[in-house]
């Protein structure tokens, strides 16, 4: 193992984070290979790779108190992921997101999100923010992290994102779309990084005039990454950083989860980094990890894919080969298979309820013939 890349920590850092977390319902159509259920989501993928690389992880975090909440608690059960500040509330349903991997017109593999039930057709269960009252409860934890991450703005989230920053945590914040609101903004401001995704820039006026992020980061798909460090807001400032191959692709969901998670292991495994000090040539190993891990994730099917076909030593070298410049060696027929819709019948909050009013109904019925 190279102790550069993954040096032997002294002390388990620790990354608190809320955000999107979901049960994700994997599957590739191939009459051989069932559904995978495991925990997902932004903030919930990040978290469980921190965990894996050696972290501890704090998830704050509202789901329901249902069988997707426990397939997820099973889940991170496995990578030693905390589950002592989770709050499963009963008034809510965990969410569900179902990934379809299926060929696309080229012959390369694609996926595409499902948030509709193909049971009962209704809405599958959606992101529900932390409560204030419940994140307040949570305050006196933050000290201990090194790193504060979120991928939703709520006022819980920037309650304890401005928690962080007086801690002097690392504030990552990673939104899946940009936006032009005052919370919002507030959530700039108080990050140290910024990370958003391909297709955003043109509401890049968003993020000019704002005390905000030290590191602002763009991730490009197959065109690599670019960013910007320091305070300027010229776009002249962006640099371009490669991506790295990957010999047989399958996959592209979740990478941008394992970059943001390679950065910040890369960056905040030390208490109290002030990320505006650090050289530059270290913020660029940083950003060349975090596509490491990307690249290799995109070999495997799911956002955490690698998690579950490689044990840690061969994850470790399949990471080093990929950053000394070696490609790693790592069709799909489609439709939703009969497993994943008879899982759903007991997952999709319409299903259970629909299911709930036929026997009432055929109860009744019964009560009439008698």
């Amino acid at each position: 193992m190279n102790k550069k890349i993954f040096p032997i920590l002294k002390k388990q850092p620790t990354c608190i984070g809320t955000g999107l977390v979901a049960l994700d319902i994997v599957f590739n159509g191939k009459p051989k290979v069932p559904p995978r259920f495991w925990a997902g989501g932004s903030c919930g993928n990040v978290l469980t790779i921190l965990s894996y690389l050696g972290w501890k992880s704090l998830p704050i975090i509202r789901i329901g108190n249902d069988e997707a909440a426990t397939r997820i608690l099973k889940d991170w059960a496995k990578f030693s992921v905390s589950q002592e500040l989770i709050d499963n509330d009963i008034n809510v349903s965990t969410p569900i997101i179902v990934e379809q991997i299926k060929t696309g017109r080229a012959g390369f593999p694609t996926h595409k999100f499902y948030w509709i039930c193909p049971n009962c057709g209704g809405w599958l269960p959606r992101y529900r923010p932390l409560l204030l009252q419940k994140a307040k409860q949570t305050t006196n934890r933050i000290s201990e992290s090194n790193i504060f991450y979120f991928d939703r703005v709520s006022p819980a989230a920037l309650m304890l994102a401005e928690e962080a920053r007086k801690n002097q945590a690392i504030v990552f914040f990673e939104p899946p779309s940009l936006k032009n609101d005052k919370f919002f903004r507030k959530a700039i401001e108080l990050s140290n990084i910024v990370k958003i995704a391909a297709g955003q820039i043109s509401e890049e006026n968003i993020l000019k005039n704002i005390e905000g992020p030290t590191l602002l980061i763009q991730t490009l798909g197959a065109e690599g990454i670019r960013y910007k460090f320091g305070k300027k807001d010229d776009s002249k400032n962006w640099k371009h950083l490669p991506p790295f191959p990957v010999i047989e692709f399958k996959d592209a969901a979740g990478a941008g989860d394992w970059c943001s998670a390679g950065i910040m292991h890369f960056l905040g495994g030390k208490k109290k980094v002030r990320i505006e000090t650090l050289p530059e040539k270290r913020i660029i190993k940083a950003l060349e990890f975090g596509q490491a891990m990307a690249a290799l994730n995109c070999s495997y099917e799911g956002a955490r894919g690698t998690m579950y076909a490689m044990n840690k030593t061969e994850f470790e070298l399949a990471i080093e080969q990929i950053l000394e410049g070696k490609i790693v060696e790592g069709s799909m027929p489609e439709e939703i298979p009969q497993g994943v819709s008879e899982m759903l019948l007991c997952l999709c909050p319409g299903c259970i309820e629909k299911k709930a009013k036929s026997k009432v109904s055929r109860k009744k019925l019964s009560a009439k013939k008698c």
